[in-house]
């Protein structure tokens, strides 16, 4: 949805895979902040407000070069963090809060963020001698090239 009120939508005619469907949904046509995409699964329903919450968040944090997008997901996640800690519940006062934590139901990424992020993948994903295994430390089966240590 762009600042002036126009929305588009995506609809996928053939199966995309779960990450064709994420990454390939919404191209922001440029870095601005003019353009906030709202990437939805199928069997969630939203509030009316959504969007008008979506884009006050945008707003706000706009000028942060940390602030990479905004989920819908609710407040008690768990946070990403190197220890492990409790679920974090935002104060009953605060509408808007930062922190990081991934959410995946309701994701509307910032796009100079979400367009970095599918540039860096389609790279990694036609790259032969990347493999995604790696990342998560595990043994390889399909890769020649390397091993995990």
């Amino acid at each position: 949805m762009t600042n002036s009120g126009t929305f588009g939508s995506c609809i996928q005619t053939q199966p995309a895979g779960i990450m064709g469907q994420w990454i390939n949904t919404w191209r922001p046509r440029d870095d601005s902040d003019a353009e906030i995409g709202l990437i939805l699964e199928d069997d969630i329903s939203v509030s009316p407000y959504a969007y008008r919450w979506l884009r006050a968040v945008h707003y706000a944090y706009r000028h942060r070069s940390d602030f990479a997008g905004a989920t819908l997901q609710s407040d008690h996640v768990r946070t990403l963090s190197s220890r492990p800690i409790g679920p974090m519940a935002a104060p009953k006062s605060d509408t808007v809060f930062m922190y990081k934590a991934l959410g995946t139901w309701g994701m509307a990424p910032k796009a100079l963020h979400w367009r970095r992020f599918q540039v860096s993948y389609t790279f990694t994903a036609t790259n032969r001698t990347f493999c995604y295994q790696h990342l998560f430390r595990r043994k390889c089966r399909t890769c020649t090239n390397h091993e995990v240590q």
